[in-house]
């Protein structure tokens, strides 16, 4: 005879193996550092930690920004074409997010996969 609280125990125990099953060999596996998905991720983990859409001024920062939150990044502006402030401010949000590499981001998670 089980109990409530044995049979809720059994129970998360085997959601926990199910999950574990499941996302075992995406966690375990390094990004392709162009995918945009990812790189898509990354730009919304810092624009939620930094909200820094006010600070963008100048129309190619505007266009990056329009380009992100629509999704569309298949027009994506490499860092040596942006301005120069701009490169800083990300640079300086991935650094406070705790990246080691501060051009891409991305690289990191092909050193040590995001799951570990």
């Amino acid at each position: 005879h089980l109990t409530r609280s044995s049979l809720i125990q059994q129970l998360c125990l085997l959601q926990r193996f199910y999950l574990n099953e499941l996302y075992t060999n995406s966690m375990n596996t390094s990004p392709d550092r162009f995918d945009t998905k990812y790189r898509d991720m990354i730009m919304e983990l810092r624009r939620s930690a930094f909200d820094t859409d006010l600070l963008l001024s100048d129309q190619s920062c505007q266009d990056l920004n329009t380009r992100v939150s629509s999704g569309n990044i298949n027009e994506t502006i490499s860092i040596s074409t942006m301005n120069p402030r701009r490169v800083e401010a990300l640079q300086r949000d991935y650094e406070r997010l705790g990246f080691q590499d501060l051009r891409e981001p991305i690289k990191d998670f092909q050193i040590i996969p995001p799951g570990i």
